[in-house]
């Protein structure tokens, strides 16, 4: 997460920069920073602090009335002084203003930060009270009763550099890479950072030197991991010219280490004949990367088993590649990270070595109800809580969590809902919405126009019985490619060949969770699986909820029972009784745990059960 020279419109100081919303009754939201492109419709701007002056700087966005900077030079020539806005002892001062500014319009467009009977104030993290503009925004609630607020998220900056190494040393922090003797690495304050220190050829690494270097493991050794970043540090990297063949293999070329590499009986040039020079790489004609006597990923480190991100000696890859996966939390949310394979799961930071080129799947769990999963930024990007990584060279992942707001369908309509709960003909054929347009699953499919059912692999209840891949009439024979009573039809409801269909024969032929109608729990209006959440499958002749004991899941693990609890109690990637909806949307992105049966009140999530439909 570490930024040198900050985002494109700030200057690089040792800066706090705040994250959220502010809300306005005129205009609506005000976003304070984004740097995902793919999440924002303007990206690489904020609003940041200066830690030592309270100077606000950068520029803040709304979607009706575009820019509000809170530069110096933008807000020169103010109503009255103090004009440039700062936040000193939380307390707010000065101005703002939406840029650029039309004259011609008289339309002055200032934001004034505190004034008689109001102003803006800082209570530990969380910005709180008004600021007013006479000219169209109005007033401006730095913490509304809905979404996250406005927040002050603390930096800490990390020096680093290469001493004595020439220009091609190195030292790394993620994907920042420092080749000169001072470098700057801003980073969340209590980010955990791992440095990890390259000689270029011709060098060896000497040890960590600078403030803080008392920090790191091992002085000598080339990763320093487990850094803190509780306050500002300083942690160096110092290099040496490499004596060979003394400083042996790893640091001298295979050719002049003092070592038999290729197991001749002849050592170095001039008694080994594959060896041209003193300088030569290798002492063997062809080898794989971890057994070729070269330092392939540049680490310091050559070949297995003095290089890490070597298996053995016929791996054909040297790097070893760091995983690092942290959380930001916004609003009082919280979440985790976790991975598969197993390896990651963090709150807030955590990371894994990878040394296979491994395919890594990581998965973002908001912690509560009142928790939801917003982005991604690094090494993953965008808002689907799954990203998949192949871990070739180092990556840093990190999940965004904030409150959760919950829209209101149909009435939110396109964009907010479901295109099958969104009130409009998305797909142009004359019916809106489920049940009335028959593409559309239940009132949580995303799109009218195809489903978005993965079948047969999302198995029985979410998917056709003749597509479900399941044997549903025990005939040994499975779906619609090879059980003849589907009639060919990947749609078909029934592997029996019997005279039974259902939804269409209704109550009294089909069960009450696929006939068709809302039957005995006229609480939900809901009819059928799988949108009933007294429903378990198709197959439950029962639809009325069951009792949720509690405040739960919002009570979360401990108080509620393990099916109703909002955690993966048995990390097999499904939640709870009826699944997890992250963002309230009506979509429930991880599916339920099978193993629950339905029960909210069941304590373990462990074991498995088989779901027959009928």
């Amino acid at each position: 997460m570490g930024l040198f020279f900050g985002f494109a419109n700030y200057a690089f100081a040792s800066t706090d920069r705040l994250e959220g919303y502010a809300w306005s009754s005129n205009v609506g939201w005000i976003s304070f920073s984004c740097s995902n492109a793919n999440s924002c419709g303007s990206s690489n701007y904020g609003v940041v602090i200066d830690q030592s002056s309270g100077v606000l700087s950068g520029q803040a966005w709304n979607s009706n009335i575009g820019w509000i900077s809170f530069n110096a030079e933008d807000v020169a020539g103010c109503p009255s002084v103090p004009c440039a806005p700062k936040l000193v002892g939380g307390i707010g001062s000065g101005w703002a203003r939406v840029v650029p500014v039309d004259p011609e319009s008289g339309w002055e467009a200032w934001i004034h930060l505190a004034g008689p009977g109001y102003g803006v104030t800082q209570s530990a993290t969380e910005l709180k009270g008004f600021s007013w503009s006479d000219d169209v925004v109005g007033w401006m609630n730095w913490n509304p009763s809905i979404g996250p607020g406005v927040h002050r998220v603390p930096s800490s900056v990390l020096s680093t550099g290469v001493l004595g190494g020439g220009p091609n040393s190195n030292v790394r922090i993620g994907t920042d890479v420092c080749t000169s003797a001072s470098c700057l690495y801003s980073h969340q304050t209590s980010d955990i950072v791992a440095l990890v220190a390259s000689p270029a050829p011709g060098y060896t690494f000497s040890n960590w030197t600078g403030l803080n270097a008392s920090e790191c493991p091992q002085l000598s050794a080339t990763t320093c991991d487990g850094i803190l970043l509780s306050s500002d540090k300083e942690i160096k990297a110092s290099f040496r010219t490499s004596v060979c063949p003394s400083d042996g293999p790893g640091n001298c070329p295979a050719c002049n280490d003092g070592v038999d590499n290729d197991a001749d009986t002849k050592i170095d040039f001039p008694a080994d004949t594959n060896c041209q020079s003193r300088t030569g790489p290798s002492e063997a004609i062809t080898a794989a990367a971890c057994d070729n006597c070269i330092d392939d990923d540049g680490d310091g480190r050559i070949d297995w088993v003095n290089d890490t991100g070597c298996k053995d000696q016929t791996d054909n890859n040297e790097i070893n590649a760091i995983l690092t996966a942290s959380t930001s939390n916004t609003g009082g949310a919280s979440g985790r990270v976790v991975s598969d394979p197993a390896g990651i799961n963090c709150k807030p930071n955590c990371n894994k070595e990878y040394i296979s080129d491994d395919e890594v799947k990581l998965t973002a769990l908001p912690s509560n109800t009142s928790s939801n999963f917003w982005r991604w930024s690094g090494a993953c990007l965008g808002t689907n809580p799954v990203c998949q990584l192949v871990m070739t060279i180092s990556r840093t992942a990190v999940a965004h969590f904030g409150a959760t707001v919950a829209p209101s369908c149909p009435r939110d309509g396109p964009g907010a809902c479901p295109e099958c709960n969104d009130g409009d003909d998305n797909d142009d054929d004359g019916r809106i919405d489920f049940p009335a347009d028959q593409q559309c699953t239940s009132r949580i499919d995303p799109t009218e126009g195809t489903s978005n059912r993965e079948c047969p692999g999302d198995g029985p209840g979410a998917c056709p019985v003749c597509n479900d891949g399941a044997d549903n009439d025990e005939d040994g024979l499975v779906d619609y490619s090879n059980d003849p009573e589907c009639l060919g039809d990947p749609e078909g409801e029934s592997e029996d060949g019997g005279d039974v269909n259902c939804p269409a024969d209704g109550p009294g032929v089909c069960p009450q969770c696929n006939d068709g109608v809302d039957n005995a729990d006229p609480e939900d209006l809901i009819a059928d699986y799988p949108i009933d959440p007294g429903c378990y499958s198709r197959a439950d002749n029962n639809e009325i909820d069951p009792v949720i004991i509690g405040n739960c899941p919002t009570d979360g693990p401990g108080i509620c029972p393990r099916c109703n609890d909002g955690i993966d109690n048995d990390e097999d990637g499904l939640i709870d009784w009826f699944g997890w909806d992250s963002d309230k949307d009506e979509v429930r992105e991880i599916k339920r745990d099978p193993s629950c049966q339905g029960e909210p009140n069941k304590n373990t999530e462990a074991g498995g059960v088989i779901i027959k439909e009928i």
